[in-house]
């Protein structure tokens, strides 16, 4: 299991930041394979407040392996 990173307060660079380190990690655990399973919990939050785009999560969803599934909540 990998911590949360929390939610971002506010829309500042630093949030931006935290955003992506997230991106590339949930990258990373998505294509490698070892999880069956991964929730992106307040994820469309994210999406409603534009800390990420709609278009990042396709393409997030679209590069999992055939052993790992993505729910976005």
């Amino acid at each position: 299991m990998s911590p949360g990173l929390d939610w971002p307060l506010s829309h500042t660079p630093a949030d931006e930041v935290a955003v992506q380190t997230a991106m590339g990690l949930l990258t990373q655990i998505i294509t490698s394979g070892p999880y069956r399973l991964v929730i992106l919990d307040g994820i469309h939050e994210m999406v409603s407040c534009q800390l990420l785009d709609r278009a990042v999560l396709a393409r997030l969803a679209a590069c999992s392996s055939d052993e790992t599934r993505v729910a976005m909540t």
